[in-house]
């Protein structure tokens, strides 16, 4: 379901941008809100993964260890490159600091929340991490593995391929030394 519900935000969210028709002036409007989507998109990311975090750990604190691990492997990276754009549209670095600090506040709300109503939610916990694993094998599936199929130069391909697989190597080996210490 989760495969199945990704997929179709996706597909809508594609089709309803390019099927707008912009002006130059809509164009740079557009241009100029990309900094407030990035914080709100931010923001709304580390809530949920606050979320997940927290529920991981209220199904198995060793799943939970992984989804940290996982979590912040990819937030990493990720607050990085919004660091750079923002830098890029003109925000100081203080400034892009701070706005990160309060962003990140959310996954502590999210965590604290799902850990708060974790007697009610207990019962859809599994569901809404089958769902969550749904979403991000579709963005394996749809983003990431063709992207290292479509790559042209054969170096940047080998990387990428080696790191999906050391991904998946750190990810087992993790929950098999987690197990050992159980």
């Amino acid at each position: 379901m989760g495969i199945l519900l990704f997929f179709a935000i996706e597909r809508f969210v594609h089709w309803f941008h390019h099927h707008e028709e912009y002006s130059e002036h809509e164009h740079e409007k557009e241009t100029q809100s990309v900094i407030p989507l990035i914080i709100i998109g931010d923001t709304v990311h580390n809530f949920v993964d606050g979320i997940v975090i927290a529920a991981t750990f209220l199904v198995d604190i060793q799943l939970g260890i992984i989804t940290t691990l996982a979590v912040a492997a990819h937030e990493i990276p990720q607050e990085i490159a919004d660091f750079g754009i923002m830098i890029h549209k003109g925000l100081s670095a203080i400034k892009i600091i701070m706005v990160n600090i309060m962003s990140a506040s959310a996954a502590f709300l999210g965590a604290l929340i799902t850990y708060f109503l974790g007697n009610f939610l207990e019962a859809y916990l599994p569901i809404a991490l089958a769902a969550t694993a749904g979403f991000f094998i579709y963005i394996a599936t749809s983003d990431l593995i063709p992207e290292i199929h479509y790559e042209k130069r054969r170096g940047v391909a080998l990387l990428k391929t080696a790191l999906l697989f050391l991904g998946v190597i750190v990810i087992w080996l993790s929950l098999s030394f987690l197990k050992e210490g159980a």
